[in-house]
């Protein structure tokens, strides 16, 4: 019998890059988030029956405490927001297979079954970015992995990254890292 079923994937601020990563918590919720870890460490020096499955039920509800939590911050006054989180990471996970062949917000919502207008709402509610803003932040962000750790030059990476004209792969960069791909690789030395 398995006590927990659910992956690191169904919380939020695991299944996203985009999630934020930071929550701040008022003194309440810090005594009690406290207190679960405070239990973590006695059991863990214990010698008690079923201790890894009790560490493990502490550690199922501090991720949902700050799952929780993190819902409370960033709801909207939107009985949505449950519906919202789903799509955004049903987006997100699209994004992922598909960034290199495909920038459009409006085929993302195709996929998704919604409207471009309703997919860029979502992405708004769940971490304050455009549809396109998410987008590009991948395309950028692998575009800076191919840059520091591969043999490839910059035409290869922009043609690799789903883009014909190098310049225009160039402005898109510079526009969300305020440098070129070139100016990219001297500052960090590669």
């Amino acid at each position: 019998m398995n006590y927990v079923k659910d992956t690191i994937k169904h919380y939020s601020f695991f299944s996203s890059v985009s999630y934020p990563r930071v929550l701040y918590i008022d003194h309440d919720q810090q005594n009690f988030l406290k207190s679960l870890f405070l239990k973590m460490l006695n059991e863990s020096t214990s010698d008690e029956w079923h201790k890894e499955q009790y560490i493990l039920s502490l550690i199922t509800q501090v991720y949902i405490e700050v799952n929780r939590m993190l819902g409370k911050l960033n709801k909207i006054n939107n009985d949505n927001y449950g519906t919202y989180m789903i799509h955004f990471q049903n987006f997100e996970n699209l994004v992922e297979k598909n960034f290199k062949q495909e920038k459009s917000p409006s085929k993302y919502a195709e996929w998704l079954n919604i409207t471009p207008k309703h997919l860029n709402r979502v992405t708004q509610t769940a971490i304050h970015k455009t549809t396109i803003e998410v987008i590009s932040e991948r395309v950028i962000l692998e575009a800076k992995r191919m840059l520091m750790y591969t043999d490839n030059n910059f035409n290869e990476i922009a043609y690799l990254l789903g883009y014909d004209d190098y310049s225009h792969f160039v402005r898109i960069f510079k526009k969300k890292e305020g440098m070129t791909p070139s100016e990219f690789m001297k500052k960090y030395n590669f």
